[in-house]
């Protein structure tokens, strides 16, 4: 892309209508400090809302919208807007605030009036972590557009480096947001035509593209001559006179026979190796030819060369060539055309700024390679960007061989995807299909000049002969293990040959082990519980039969169920007649296996086809619980077997791993058993998948499908079986308001992604009768887990059908359709995931109150007389739990965002400290079901929240780490410099920090930044005193000197850690120095009382106990449970050692701030030795009088 000249302050590019704004600002912070600003270079107010105006992000290298920011009001002449996260941390108050979730490998659009206006990053290309390097990157950085850049960039296709037109700054740079300084103050003027023709007929013509008239005189504008290479000028033609937005100045020789009269006339002395240059107060603008350089007789060839022709600007250039010292090649931005042209000469036509870019086609993928027998074939098409008229067979060729088609169906997905579905196939061979939709133009009337064909799919009419079609896994028991099996029935019509149908759970993915590998020998099993198991040759099952698989033989499972198993997984004594499963590969069973109970343990539980012969496998169904761990996902898997060829054969895309739903996130009950109950499979993806029939088996929804309940082997569920609905909550809702303003929204934990497929939400008022129902098929949660029904002004996912009734009234999200709730409809408990009551000022309908939870409130969203102004809000963020309402608060409405502002008033006001007892168990249930953040994630996690808990208190740009006290620039996961600690050891109790909702694993109270090194060297060591005098083995790890502590040294204990060099865990010992053992007692104070056992009250994921102990011997690692560690007894003397600071309550409050919960001891030290010394005086709350009696600032 051509540059303009940092000189020129009066000539800039603008592009018709929105193109005089453009992205002059962005903010890529830490934590939610993310934001764009906008500058309009216009002598005019430019109206955002009236261009139709958004911010839209694409995530992780889509080219789908993943989120968008509404935009509205004006941007002042000269002036900027900036539009932020509405939970950043700014120095100004933006204009504009939402859901602005980008990183830095995340593209920014700023949209307007249906086209791209500009771009930062590249759509639908993922750079890694960021484009750039060092401070001008899009991570972590702030970067600002350089003065002289004022043309936006409006193709999000090219290729983006942010270091041609921006300038880098350190993380959380704010001091020019809001403020933007350019040499964008005038119109555009650049040379249009060139006319170097015969004799004397030579002249130049300028265009104004505006946005105002252009005074050439008041400019010092000219015409220069360069002749014959030379780098002096050799003419020169001075200017005058005023040129009208898009009209255009002819300066001509004076001898020139011209078929207009122009505007300037003098000694235009050039050929066609002359350079000519057009050049205003005094610095070049535009140039035709290189300074300096003699080409021979011209640049050029042809028509498109500078001798004897005529020169036409391309309607699509609109940028000046200010740089006379570079190449000059004119087929690049000029059309060429015969000695003396001069009909176009005294106009022009230009598209500035204007969307030129044609869609293209991503991809043409059929919902199965065959060979099918299917009569039908689904193809998924994917176009660039948002296109139309792709909608009849001028637009697609369906390609045969052997086969016949009957016709073409097109179905929309959204603006860009679309479905084609050939039908009516007869015969056996191929088909394909070929997109070239000449016809299909994208938003700025660009036609699509691309064709993509698809792969080949095999119609075999008996493809399906033989084959299991219609088995699927209906029950599984885990727990006791005793008592393990796993059910499988046959839905289809006819008997089914189990010869080849398989079953297993041997996936582990950290060893790149899974069981689709069998193809090559491989796949798991025979080891670690896990099996990978052959049902007996000649096993058959009838039509609508269901059959047991006994995972630990048939004597106990006659035992736990007086009946037989139809198999077991293998013999358990003597044979006893019941089959065995045979082993898929010699020592894949090996005598054992069996199923894990979910608690940060997940399992899969895979049932597929493979005739011994092709590459691929062929899933017949999935199933999937706890943590993940040990989900599959085959998108991208390319894999060779016994087929004859050495060519891989490559697996369609399974559902992405963090978009698989789970049974449930822990084991049923002893006693019970997870059993389907919905044969169809619910809403899971029929297309496009590796199933047997071409659907994504790994897509089901198994919260809508499944239900636990007592064990039936072998026959039906009973009716105590109820699908539980996936993990949402009603998190919010508007109720009293202008239509426009009301919304209801839903929260997934922050899981994110979640299918919301199978789910309804109903609306009653206080007659007990449903007066509107929305369905909510085919809908999902934000990638930051949030759903918004709502108003016009809310950004809503799906529109609010009806005004809300303001009183007394209910909302239900239940399992179902809208349709089964027709208006009028009595009010229904049954299905009920969660529900809300609420009034505005009416009195409670006992009615409405049975959709809760006995003894849950009916709230007021008009409490406080501001009804209109106000919403009802979960306080903390997605808290209380599903059919509980006590938690509600009224709060200034945050659809699709967090709950962040809510009143803390007195945070301790159900708390008892008169007893020990009454405090651990009152304090536990204050403290308990905060939020969860991830991790690790491309959303807001434990990262962000940690550099800004843990930042320098003297360099917001830089962290404290806690061991060492020395500094680091904030640069995120990955660096080499800090990680995150965890004072209380992931190891003992916490499970693993990527399994989704385990708030023990990724708690910001127990999370610290930490040097690499210094963490490696505490490793999961008890806190403990570590005296060199009186143990050999300690060791000193010093600090530095920051924020006035550390770094003195000065023997044992100095202001140093010590801890064990050779003796680790239990034995080992890790004393932290003086000025930040308080904060680490604290925090494992916390962890004990906070994490009690139980399951989380909003999620279901069950909790481990903490415990405090000085027995080293009690220390033990352990995935989950009770688990203990210390010592109890130097904890309590550090608290007293380091008492609370301001550093420590300012951390506090930041942790507060996401997850919605507080480190009770920081707030109250004195509650240490009420628990754990039962020195219990009578508390006060005299700090809170004070710091919380509104919302955090």
């Amino acid at each position: 892309m051509l540059r303009l000249s940092t000189a020129l302050l009066l000539l800039v590019l603008t592009a018709p209508l929105q193109a005089v704004v453009f992205i002059s600002e962005y903010v890529e912070g830490s934590s939610l400090n993310k934001a764009i600003e906008l500058y309009n270079t216009d002598s005019a107010a430019f109206d955002l809302g009236a261009a139709n105006c958004e911010l839209r992000g694409y995530q992780n290298g889509s080219v789908s919208v993943g989120w968008t920011v509404p935009l509205s009001g004006s941007v002042p002449a000269g002036g900027t807007y900036v539009i932020a996260n509405s939970g950043a941390l700014l120095p100004i108050t933006p204009d504009a605030t939402g859901s602005v979730d980008f990183n830095g490998d995340d593209a920014v659009e700023f949209f307007c009036d249906g086209a791209s206006v500009d771009v930062i990053g590249q759509i639908g290309v993922d750079p890694g972590s960021e484009w750039g390097t060092g401070d001008t990157s899009t991570q972590n950085n702030t970067i600002r557009r350089l003065p002289d850049v004022c043309t936006p960039d409006a193709n999000g296709a090219d290729a983006f480096d942010p270091a041609l037109e921006w300038t880098g700054f350190p993380i959380d740079t704010f001091d020019d947001l809001g403020s933007h300084t350019n040499n964008c103050g005038g119109s555009l003027v650049f040379i249009s035509e060139y006319v170097e023709g015969s004799a004397v007929n030579k002249a130049i013509e300028l265009y104004n593209e505006g946005p105002a008239a252009f005074d050439l005189a008041a400019a010092s504008c000219e015409l220069r001559g360069y002749q014959n290479g030379s780098l002096s000028v050799g003419w020169t033609v001075p200017l005058s006179g005023t040129i009208a937005v898009g009209d255009v100045h002819v300066v001509a020789d004076t001898g020139a026979i011209l078929p207009i009269t122009p505007d300037t006339l003098g000694t235009l002395s050039f050929n066609g190796d002359d350079a000519v240059e057009f050049f205003c107060d005094g610095a070049p603008v535009d140039i035709i030819g290189q300074i300096g350089v003699d080409p021979g007789s011209e640049w050029g060839t042809g028509d498109t060369s500078t001798q004897n022709n005529t020169l036409r600007r391309k309607t699509g250039v609109c940028t000046p060539d200010s740089n006379g010292a570079d190449a000059f090649d004119p087929a690049v931005e000029w059309d060429g055309f015969p000695n003396d042209t001069f009909d176009g000469l005294g106009s022009h036509t230009a598209t500035c700024g204007a969307d030129t870019t044609p869609p293209t086609i991503l991809s043409v993928t059929p919902s199965t390679l065959g060979p099918t027998p299917a009569t039908s074939i689904a193809f998924s098409v994917l176009f660039s960007e948002d296109v139309s008229d792709f909608v009849d067979l001028s637009d697609v060729t369906v390609n045969t061989s052997g086969t016949t088609t009957t016709g073409v169906v097109f179905t929309p997905n959204s603006a860009s995807s679309y479905t084609v579905t050939v039908e009516g196939i007869g015969g056996a061979g191929t088909l394909s299909l070929t997109v070239n939709a000449a016809a299909v133009v994208d938003g700025a009337g660009n036609p699509n000049a691309d064709t993509l064909t698809s792969a080949d799919v095999t119609i075999d009419p008996g493809a399906g002969s033989g084959q299991p079609i219609g088995l699927l896994l209906s029950e599984i028991v885990v727990s006791p293990g005793t008592a393990e099996f796993v059910e499988i029935i046959n839905t289809s019509a006819d008997s089914i040959d189990l010869s080849d149908v398989y079953l297993t759970d041997a996936t582990f993915s950290n060893g790149s082990v899974y069981y689709y590998q069998i193809v090559q020998g491989a796949g798991g099993g025979g080891g670690f519980g896990d099996f990978h198991a052959r049902f007996p040759a000649g096993a058959s099952i009838a039509a609508g039969e269901r059959q047991t698989v006994a995972l630990a033989g048939s004597t106990a499972f006659e035992t736990a169920y007086g009946l037989s198993p139809t198999y077991e997984l293998y013999e358990d004594g003597a044979a006893d007649g019941i089959p065995d499963m045979r082993e898929a590969f010699v020592g894949s069973i090996n005598g054992q296996g069996d199923l894990s109970d979910g608690f940060n343990n997940g399992e899969v539980l895979v049932l597929y086809y493979w005739d011994g012969q092709t590459d691929l496998v062929a899933d017949l169904d999935y199933a999937l619980w706890g943590d993940k761990v040990e989900a599959v996902d085959k998108t991208g898997v390319s894999i060779d077997g016994p087929d004859g060829d050495a060519v891989a054969s490559s697996y369609l895309p399974d559902t992405a791993i963090a978009q698989q739903a789970v049974i449930d996130l822990n084991a049923h009950a002893d006693g019970a058993s997870w059993q389907r109950v919905d044969l169809s499979e619910g809403s899971e993806v029929a297309s496009g998948g590796n199933g047997i029939e071409g659907d994504d088996e790994s897509s089901e929804p198994f919260r809508l499908t499944w239900g636990a309940g007592a064990p039936t082997p072998g026959t039906a569920p009973g009716g105590d079986v109820n699908p539980p609905g996936p993990s949402v909550l009603i998190n919010e809702i508007n109720a009293v308001d202008a239509a426009s303003e009301e919304f209801l929204e839903l929260f997934d934990g922050g899981v994110g992604q979640t299918n919301l497929s199978g789910l309804a939400l109903v609306f009653y008022d206080a007659s007990l009768q449903s007066y509107a129902a929305i369905d909510l098929d085919g809908l999902s949660t934000s990638a930051g887990g949030y759903f918004v029904a709502g108003g016009a002004n809310t950004t809503p996912d799906v529109a609010l059908p009806v005004a809300l009734d303001d009183g007394a009234a209910a909302v239900a999200l239940v399992i179902g359709d809208a349709s089964d709730y027709p208006n009028g409809t009595p009010l229904a408990t049954t299905a009920v995931i969660d529900a809300v009551v609420y009034d505005s000022g009416q009195a409670d309908v006992a009615g409405l109150l049975a959709l809760l939870e006995p003894g849950e409130p009916q709230v007021d969203e008009d409490a406080d007389g501001t009804a209109s102004a106000v919403s009802l809000q979960r306080c903390p963020n997605g808290s209380g739990g599903p059919r509980r309402t006590s938690t509600y608060a009224i709060v200034q409405p945050t659809p699709g965002l967090a709950n962040n502002g809510c009143p803390i008033g007195d945070y301790y006001a159900n708390v008892d400290p008169s007893s020990a007892a009454s405090l651990r168990l009152t304090l536990h249930e204050t403290i308990d079901d905060h939020l969860w953040y991830p991790y690790s994630a491309g959303t807001t996690d434990t990262w962000d929240i940690l550099e800004l808990a843990d930042e320098d208190p003297n360099d917001p740009s830089r962290i404290l780490a806690l061991y060492e006290n020395e500094t680091y620039p904030k640069q995120g996961g990955g660096n080499s410099f800090y990680n995150r600690e965890h004072t209380w050891p992931r190891s003992i109790g916490l499970g693993d920090t990527g399994t989704p909702l385990n708030n023990a694993a990724t708690d910001a109270h127990n999370l610290r930044l930490s040097n690499i090194n210094y963490n490696s060297d505490r490793g999961n060591k008890p806190f403990a005193s570590c005296d060199p005098s009186q143990n050999a083995d300690c060791t000193e790890r010093v600090t530095v000197f920051n924020d006035g502590v550390g770094g003195m040294g000065g023997g044992y204990p100095g202001d140093s850690n010590w801890f064990t060099i050779s003796t680790d865990g239990n034995q080992g010992s890790w004393e932290t120095w003086e000025d930040r053992r308080g904060d680490v007692a604290r925090t494992m104070f916390y962890m004990a009382i906070r994490y009690e056992g139980g399951s989380h009250g909003s999620t279901g994921f069950v909790e481990p106990d903490l415990e405090l102990t000085n027995d080293r011997n009690q220390i033990q690692n352990t995935a989950g449970g009770l688990a203990y560690m210390g010592l109890l007894d130097v904890l309590k003397v550090w608290h007293a050692q380091d008492p609370v600071d301001q550093k420590e309550m300012d951390r506090n409050e930041i942790v507060f701030l996401f997850q919605g919960n507080r480190n009770p001891f920081v707030d109250h030290p004195e509650w240490v030795d009420c628990i754990w010394g039962d020195i219990c005086p009578v508390a006060s709350d005299a700090i809170f009088a004070d710091r919380f009696e509104g919302p955090l600032d």
